[in-house]
Parts: structure tokens; sequence; C-alpha cells
């Protein structure tokens, strides 16, 4: 992993295609127009994914149709790569979820971050929790 290796969270996939937030959402963008130029390198877990569409869905209200479209059409982006863990790096999500008030997939991209020494791209504030800095924008 490099200085441009980016986690990112489902709030910035969400905040970007919803384009919803005076304020977030034009940052979201910022970042996956980055990930697109391939300026830095962005890394996901298929249970972002799967937050991405739940939310989308059944929060949002979104055709199952149009959220699978935009879905793929991010998962087109040659520098936005799929990750995959261990037990053991599960096993420390378990431990983090059981000890600190945070939800486990925020547990499972903290560990994520730490093992990896990735930067995290993210606009919620929970991962302070596991003392874990987040980043709102990339250059």
């Amino acid at each position: 992993m490099t200085g441009n290796d980016y986690f990112l969270d489902t709030n910035i996939i969400l905040r970007h295609l919803r384009q919803d937030h005076p304020a977030l959402s034009p940052k979201a963008s910022t970042i996956i127009r980055r990930i697109a130029e391939q300026k830095i390198n962005a890394y996901i877990h298929s249970l972002v994914l799967h937050e991405a569409l739940y939310v989308l869905e059944h929060v949002y209200n979104n055709e199952r149709k149009d959220i699978s479209n935009n879905i793929s059409q991010l998962l087109q982006l040659e520098n936005l790569l799929l990750l995959d863990v261990s037990k053991q790096l599960m096993q420390q999500a378990l431990t983090d979820y059981a000890s600190v008030r945070v939800d486990f997939p925020d547990c499972l991209y903290g560990a994520m971050v730490k093992e990896r020494g990735m930067h995290l791209l993210s606009f919620d504030k929970d991962f302070q929790k596991l003392q874990i800095p987040t980043l709102t924008s990339v250059k």
C-alpha cells in the first residue's frame, strides 16, 4: 500500500450517488472523480456495497435497476478495488465491536484500515471512537 491508498466508507458512495447534501455530496463526487482519474487507489469491502444497496433501496426507495446500474458503474473504475479479510481481522473487528459503541461494519473497516495502513475516507464521526482518523477529501 502507498500514501495514495484510501478505504472508501459507504457514506462517500451514498452522498455521491444521491447528491442530496450541499456540502458533502460535492466532496464525495470529487473523491469518486479522483478515483476515476486514477489519482488515488480506493478500496472497499463487499459489506460497503451491501450497506449502499440496502440504504438506497430501503431508505431512499430507489429502484433496484437504477441501484444496480449506479453501483455497476462504480465497480468499473479501475482504481476501485475490493478487499477481503482474514479470520484474524474479523476477530479484531468483533473485539472492537464488543468494547466500543460502533456499528460492526465500521469496526471491520477500521480494522482493515489499521492493518493495511490506509487512509479512511468517511463523513462518519464514529471512527473517532476507534481512534482512526478520517479524511473527507483528497487532493
